[in-house]
């Protein structure tokens, strides 16, 4: 008997593949990640048209993820307020804490850089969210931890309004993911090429 495989089953495989496809699009995009970073960092401004954002959280990028410390810096000389995540344990949102360039960080859980505990509490207008792979709606597939979509969900039950915006490489953009109903849509999606517009 043939049975459709889960919407969890179609994700892992989706992840691995994607897992792959950004290695090579970083590699592709050669010896230096931050060109590409620097790409993002041109759309400093339209972000801050778009979404007239006080506080943006940022993270820090590892592995093959995109680098948009340079689009950071540039929120920062604009008069932006950053912060980054604060991972904590399993099935638990994300909090950001203020953090400037310059300023030392923590190493928290699976290596990533953080700001240390202490750093200012901080309830961001945007959102920066890594990815493996999005489509046309602006669907995001991540790691399966389900940091982001808990994080997202939370705190617009608690009624902030927070934007969340995809940061990847185009290539990333497969025809369309399989979606689950705990699955939070970005409003957007920048890549060094510009803004995907979401389709519905």
């Amino acid at each position: 008997m043939n049975l459709k495989p889960t919407v969890e089953e179609q994700k892992a495989r989706l992840r691995k593949e994607a897992v792959t496809r950004r290695a090579q699009l970083a590699a592709e995009y050669d010896a230096s990640l931050t060109r590409m970073g620097t790409g993002l960092a041109r759309f400093a401004v339209s972000l801050i048209d778009q979404f007239c954002p006080t506080i943006v959280a940022g993270y820090w990028p590892v592995r093959s993820e995109i680098d948009i410390l340079p689009l950071l810096s540039a929120l920062q000389d604009k008069g932006v307020h950053l912060c980054l995540p604060i991972t904590g344990l399993a099935g638990t949102p994300l909090s950001f804490h203020h953090w400037t360039f310059g300023t030392a960080l923590d190493t928290g859980h699976f290596g990533i850089k953080q700001p240390f505990p202490d750093a200012q509490q901080l309830f961001p207008d945007v959102i920066c969210v890594p990815l493996l792979a999005f489509d046309s709606r602006c669907h995001r597939l991540g790691y399966g931890g389900g940091y982001y979509d808990r994080t997202l969900a939370n705190l617009r039950k608690q009624g902030h309004k927070v934007s969340a915006v995809g940061l990847a490489y185009a290539g990333q953009q497969i025809d369309r993911l399989v979606t689950g109903p705990y699955d939070e849509q970005l409003e957007n999606v920048l890549t060094p090429e510009g803004w995907l517009v979401r389709q519905e």
